[in-house]
Order: C-alpha cells, then structure tokens, then sequence
C-alpha cells in the first residue's frame, strides 16, 4: 500500500498583532516553510536552466484553512546544475473563509520541501524511464455548494489575469534532490476567546495548514533555511504588546471531514516563549542594534522546545486514497494579556473614585452641599469609566471588569446612602439608649425599719445617658471611615485572589 509523503513544514512567525476582543480576531504575518525530497531534480543539467511552460514539478497543495481568490503573473524559473530551481510569480490575494480573514492583501511567500516517494511515482512511465518533470501548480480547494473540488493543473495555455496592483510573490526553490519553497502569509486570524476573566485573561489560537493530496505533514525545520533550529522561529520585535506570547504548541494529525473515526494526532510539541520580555526590552529593531548578537537572538527566537506526542495512526494509509482523509498541521499560541494598559485606564482611575467617595466622611455632616456634590460627582464619574467597555462584544457571562466596576459603583453609591442616612437621623431622630428608673425599697414587713432605711441609703441610683441623633450621626460617619476602606480592601483580595489563579 502506498505511503504518505513526508512533508517537513516549519514556520517563521514574522509579526503578531493587533489582537480586537470585539471582532475575536488578530493579524499574523508568518513565512511557512515545507520540504520534500524529489530524486528527478538533480543533476539535469551542467548548467543553470529554466524549464520550458510545459514542464511540471509536483507539489502538495497546502491550504490555510481559507478561500483564496488570487491572480497570477507568467511564473520566471530558473534550475541551476546542482537541481536548485528558483520560481518567482506575483500574486494580488483576497482572504476570506474559516478564519475569516477579510479582503486582505496578502503577501504570499511559503518554503516547502519535502520527501517524495510514492506519489512522484505516478510520474514514471510504465517502462520503468522516467518522463518529463512536470511544474504542477496546485490550486488551494475550494468549496462550491459544500462540495470539495480537486486540484486545477495549470497549463502552459491557460492565461493569467496578471499582478496589477498586488504585490505579492512566491518563489520556488528546488536543492539537490529536494523540492523547497517558501511563501510568506498575512492573515486576519479568527480567535474564539473566553473572556471570562478579561482582562486578567488567558486565550489559546490556533492557525490550521491542511496538506491535501496523499502527503503527511510533520513538523521540524528545513535544511534550506536555519537549519537545526526549531520548528517555530519568532522576530520578538514584531509582537504586539497587547498580549504576552508564553508558549506554542505544533501539532499533526489526520483529519477528515466525513470521516470523524479517521481523526488521529500523530505528533505533538510544545515551545516555551517566557523569555521573550527580555527582548522587548532591547529595542532590536533600530538599524544600530540589529547586529548585535542579542538581537540577533531575539529576531530569530527559537524559545525552548520538546517535542511530545508521537504515536503511530492507522488512518494514515487512508490520506493516499482520497481527498476524505488528509493531514492539519495547528499552530496553537498561548498568550497572556497585559495588565499595565488595563491598570492605567481601568482599575487605578476606579480605585481613585471610590477612595476620593470616602472624604465625604471626613466632611462636616452639615455641610449639605459640599457632601452631597461629591457623593454625586463620584457616582457620576463611576458611571462614565464603566462606559469604557462598551466596545466589547456582547457576551452571555460576566467578565472580570464587569465585576470590579460593579463592585466600585456600588461602593460610590453606599457612600453617598451613607450621608443621606447621616443627614436624616441628625435632623428627626432623638434616641434614648438607657431610661431613669425609681428606686424601690427591698423591704419586707417583717424587717426592722432602721434596717430598710440603710439599705435604701446603700443603693447607688441608675446614671441616666442620652444620645441624640448628632451624636448618632457622628458614630456612624467614625463606623464608615474603618468599614468602606477595609471592605473594599478584603474585595479586591477575593478578587485578585480569584480571577488570578482560579478562574484565569
């Protein structure tokens, strides 16, 4: 039974950001490479060559999950005597699909090599001679009314619309015996995100790569380009400071979309990405710096990386006979948010509010007007900084910023409860705490009256206090100077406590 072909993919994360809660989406730009041996590319010539429009070299069709709309120039190819084929074509590209990538431009740019066997096969004549290499452009699948169509062969007569405006540009390379190219994709990349805790929040993206066409996809690094290095290389200056990258995870598996028992992951791997807050830090994108050999580092950051799950799938011999069962590569990022924006803009000005509410405390209960144009200005302000999140997207849960302006909202409006129950009680209530009370004589019939007369004179007579509402008043402003500082300090420990490392 035939076998797969194994397809060495890598990728060069070139930028990352900018991440929208509203839409649940971000831009990645990226440069993917792929490689694959081919045995009929070397030694074809003694000198550099191109070959004639109606030579064909086979690819795998490689499609990031999205419908691609695209026109393309006459492609220019040159091979070198050692089998080194360089193919360059502009390509104007619109994004739109799975990911929802939306009318983008493109710049399209994807290193592939991989090792051919069984389906170059197919290319060999049946007397056993080799026939002419054929350059097969593989045309990403599309979907018309559900239906997945097969791969559009190009021909040397088909016409091309031609570039116009894009700017866009593949280049195909082929070393020795193995056929590379490289293809670099900027994509507007669909993110589910659980905002639970936002904006103390963790969110997991995931970029899919289907391989169609019998080829098995396997993650590592080719030999064209930063050989032994990791499968996944990062310019750490072109993240976003939104959120903070801390790991990603590759991973290859069978996939299928009528057959869900053919699903199977086959290999697995993870790399850690904590390092990369040094190299914020360095500035490495000045021209001064980029020489500099940690800058070097950080503009090709490896991170550290192991792989993890490797295991043998059954449905693998199923990828050779159809385009039901295929191979997705996932690039899945773990990335954590930021809290310095969200402190300056959210929690330190509320904070601020609600602590500016308790001086009404210390304000004299009958200084009306003073008291009650700060309690008033507060609750005001509170409302107005709760308006900030408008531009999130409407969710069914509450976040972790809804609750914390909910909480500071309340506490503002407490405050000014407070000095409308303070003014009340100073002005209406007189309270007696303790009444006078006659003394009685203990004395019975039998007793001698001089006895009776010096017990009387020994009984100490009731103090009598009274409170009236002033002094109630100034209690419970004394009561509210302790109780609204230390319940809004024991809330904000339950609450860092909580969204920190529960629910984050």
């Amino acid at each position: 039974m035939d076998q797969p072909v194994d397809v060495s993919c890598s990728v060069y994360i070139d930028s990352m950001g900018s991440f929208s809660e509203k839409t649940m989406d971000f831009s990645l730009s990226l440069i993917m490479g792929c490689e694959w041996r081919d045995f009929r590319l070397a030694n074809m010539s003694s000198d550099s060559w191109s070959p004639p429009p109606e030579m064909h070299i086979w690819k795998p069709s490689i499609e990031v999950v999205m419908k691609e709309e695209s026109g393309e120039s006459h492609p220019v190819v040159s091979v070198s005597p050692e089998g080194n084929v360089l193919q360059m074509r502009c390509v104007k590209t619109s994004l739109e699909g799975f990911h929802q990538a939306r009318g983008i431009s493109a710049i399209i740019t994807l290193i592939i090599e991989s090792a051919v066997i069984a389906a170059m096969a197919r290319s060999v004549g049946v007397s056993g001679v080799p026939q002419p290499i054929s350059i097969i452009l593989m045309e990403p699948f599309q979907q018309h009314q559900g239906i997945m169509t097969r791969p559009i062969i190009a021909s040397p007569k088909r016409k091309s619309p031609g570039c116009e405006n894009g700017r866009s540009f593949v280049s195909l390379v082929y070393r020795l015996t193995k056929h590379s190219e490289h293809q670099m994709y900027t994509l507007k990349v669909t993110c589910l995100m659980q905002l639970q805790a936002y904006p103390l929040d963790r969110q997991k993206c995931s970029v899919l790569f289907n391989i169609l066409g019998g080829a098995r996809i396997l993650w590592g690094w080719s030999t064209y380009w930063f050989p032994g290095a990791t499968p996944v290389v990062t310019r750490t200056s072109g993240l976003h400071s939104q959120l903070q990258l801390e790991t990603v995870e590759t991973f290859a598996y069978v996939n299928s979309l009528v057959l869900p028992e053919a699903i199977c992951v086959y290999e697995g791997g993870a790399c850690d990405y904590g390092e990369t807050e040094n190299c914020l830090r360095k500035q490495c994108t000045s021209v001064e710096r980029i020489t500099s050999q940690e800058c070097r580092t950080c503009n090709y950051f490896s991170g550290v990386c192991h792989n993890g799950t490797v295991q043998d799938c059954d449905s693998l011999q199923a990828v050779t006979q159809g385009d039901q069962v295929f191979t997705t590569g996932e690039l899945r990022f773990t990335l954590t948010r930021r809290l310095s924006y969200h402190l300056l803009q959210t929690y330190i000005p509320s904070i601020s509010i609600v602590a500016m509410s308790w001086i009404s405390f210390w304000l004299n209960k009958d200084a009306a007007p003073a008291r009650t144009a700060l309690g008033v200005t507060t609750v005001l302000t509170m409302i107005t900084q709760s308006g900030r999140t408008e531009a999130m997207p409407e969710v069914s849960y509450v976040r972790a910023v809804d609750v914390w302006l909910l909480v500071c909202q309340l506490f503002v409006f407490l405050a000014l409860i407070e000095y409308a129950s303070v003014n009340y009680i100073s002005r209406t209530i007189r309270a007696k705490l303790d009444t006078p009370s006659e003394p009685t004589e203990n004395c019975s019939f039998f007793k001698v009256q001089e006895d009776c007369q010096n017990q009387n004179h020994l009984e100490t007579p009731v103090k009598v206090t009274k409170m009236d509402g002033r002094q109630i008043a100034e209690k419970i402003d004394e009561i509210s100077k302790m109780l609204f500082p230390l319940s809004f300090l024991l809330f904000n420990l339950l609450y860092w406590s909580v969204y920190f490392f529960v629910v984050r």
